[in-house]
């Protein structure tokens, strides 16, 4: 994958997924998605204005809602992005661990500084995949409230701006902190990945619906740490 060769090289990318609880609340739907983040008017607009400014970008990839046209063509009207695989990196069996380990593995291995925004649980993270800096965010509604604080957080840890991969599992509100991030850093690498850490974490993947045992998940480990 041409990411791996882009972090080895320290060359900058964005990698932002807009699904559907992005396409819910850019059309105002009422209520809150999967993590139990509140679809707002404030949050609407501010993931709309994140996808038109990263989609166009060179260097830029948004990831695709599966074939669900309703949500991936919503954002392709509005501007036609270089789409990426939405589970770039989320695995949900051995096979598919596989076919990322590569990946992880650079992503481990980077000599960059490399901060991950992320909640409490996903902060477990951080040892594996040698984390310098991890920034705890509510793992459902830090938007509203934490947005200028979180930014701010991040910007004070950066010790070098060419230098630096900033990894994110914060929800929608990751879209516009990518974004703003992007403006700010244009050499930085930013990683929204999401659920992607979810089975070291939970044992378990909301997307893939399934769970895996302890013995299965130290076995991921050990290949990710070889």
């Amino acid at each position: 994958m041409a990411w791996i060769n882009k972090i080895i090289n320290n060359e900058p990318f964005t990698y932002a997924k807009y699904g559907d609880g992005e396409y819910l609340v850019s059309i105002n739907r009422q209520g809150m998605n999967c993590d139990y983040t509140p679809y707002t008017s404030k949050l609407s607009n501010a993931v709309i204005q994140s996808y038109k400014y990263l989609a166009p970008l060179q260097n830029s990839y948004i990831g695709r809602w599966f074939d669900d046209s309703v949500v991936y063509k919503y954002f392709e009207n509005i501007i036609k992005p270089t789409w990426a695989d939405y589970c770039a990196f989320i695995f949900g069996n051995k096979n598919e661990f596989i076919n990322k380990l590569p990946l992880l593995k650079t992503i481990r291995n980077a000599t960059q500084q490399k901060i991950y925004i992320c909640n409490d649980a996903n902060s477990a993270v951080a040892p594996l995949f040698k984390i310098d800096n991890t920034i705890i965010v509510h793992p459902s509604n830090w938007f509203e409230n934490d947005y200028d604080i979180i930014l701010q957080q991040t910007r004070d840890y950066i010790v070098n701006p060419d230098s630096i991969i900033i990894m994110t599992s914060a929800g929608m509100g990751a879209k516009p902190l990518l974004a703003d991030l992007r403006k700010l850093y244009s050499n930085a690498i930013l990683i929204d990945i999401g659920s992607g850490f979810d089975l070291f974490v939970y044992k378990k993947s909301r997307l893939y619906n399934m769970n895996l045992t302890k013995n299965e998940i130290d076995e991921f480990i050990d290949l990710l740490q070889k």
